[in-house]
Parts: structure tokens; sequence; C-alpha cells
């Protein structure tokens, strides 16, 4: 019904699909960085680490991200209309800004409060067995609130139109992780197996 009542009505159509395209192939390269960078170090450890510390990781990451994440996609959804609402990305700085002081004010408390209180919360929750997720939960519970922040960039980008340029963002940040999860391998299969165990 509100299809007939609103003035615009829009029409299947294939005059501008080189456009949309171009736009929806550097959103999907954005997003496939983003997939990689998020899940590449569950698939190195993997491969070099034993079932017992792959679970703890698991379970620590996907607790470290769980508030975080999903409150910075919702915070994203709005976000990215209202950027992409408001045009040119040269005219936003200020709006951004004060974005990105407000994910920070969520975000932050929530992921330092997780690693605060991981090693009661898995204690109580799960039972000293998960003793090194809670101690890696320190760890990513905080970079993990950052990922979350750092997101809203790439978010802006896309709606103000410059989806190449946060294509490159998070290809280079996925390059980023790969060379740091490279170098976390290299330096543990050269050093000295008594400190390994």
């Amino acid at each position: 019904a509100s299809y007939l009542l609103h003035p615009f009505r829009p029409r299947f159509s294939l005059e501008r699909r080189r456009e949309l395209i171009g736009v929806s192939s550097w959103m999907f390269a954005s997003l496939a960085a983003q997939i990689v960078q998020t899940q590449a170090d569950r698939v190195v450890l993997g491969r070099y680490a034993g079932a017992d510390s792959v679970g703890a990781f698991a379970v620590s990451k996907d607790l470290s991200e769980i508030f975080t994440h999903e409150i910075a996609t919702a915070l994203n959804r709005v976000s990215f209309v209202e950027t992409s609402r408001a045009g040119d990305l040269a005219g936003q700085g200020a709006r951004i800004g004060r974005l990105l002081g407000s994910y920070a004010l969520v975000t932050a408390p929530l992921g330092l409060g997780i690693a605060a209180v991981a090693p009661e919360f898995f204690a109580v929750f799960l039972g000293d067995q998960w003793s090194l997720a809670a101690a890696l939960t320190v760890i990513l519970a905080p970079a993990g609130a950052l990922y979350a922040i750092s997101k809203l960039i790439t978010s802006s980008l896309q709606a103000a139109g410059r989806e190449r340029v946060a294509a490159g963002v998070s290809i280079g940040s996925m390059l980023l992780t790969a060379a740091a999860l490279g170098a976390a391998v290299f330096a543990g299969a050269t050093a000295p197996q008594e400190s390994l165990g």
C-alpha cells in the first residue's frame, strides 16, 4: 500500500548497472577483507596449536567481542544512513569525530570491563579449566573494542561514496593482520623448544 501512496516509485532498470556493479564490488572487497581479518587468527591457530588452545581462544574471542561488536553493528546502521544522507565526507569531519567519540564512550568501557572481570567470570560461569581463555580475554576484549570503533571509519567512507578508499583501508588492515600473524608464527617456530612447553 505504501508503494502506491508514495510519490517515489522505484522501477527495475539496468540503466546504471556499471555504477552499481562498481560500488558493489568495492563494498564486497571491503567486507571480504574484514572477514578474513577477523577469522585469520583462528585459522592460523588451528594449524599450529592444539584443540584446547584453539577452543580457549575461540571462547575468549567470542566473549570479548559479543557486546562491542553487536553495539557497533547497530550504531553503524544508523550512522551509515546519516552519513549517506549528509552527502560529501569533506563537510562531515566534526560530526564523524563526535560519532567516533560516542563509539569510544560506549565500546571502550565494555571492552575494558570485560577484560577486568574476565578471570572471575570464567571461574564462576565456566570453571577453572577455562583459565587460559580468561587470560586471553584480558588482551582480546580491549582489542575487540578498538576494532569495533575502527569499523565506523570504513562504514563512513562507504556511506560517503568512497568505497575504493574503504576497501583499501580494509585490505590494508587485513594485510597488517596477516603480517602480524606471520611474525607470530615465525617467532613461535624459531623459539627454543623448552620455552614453548
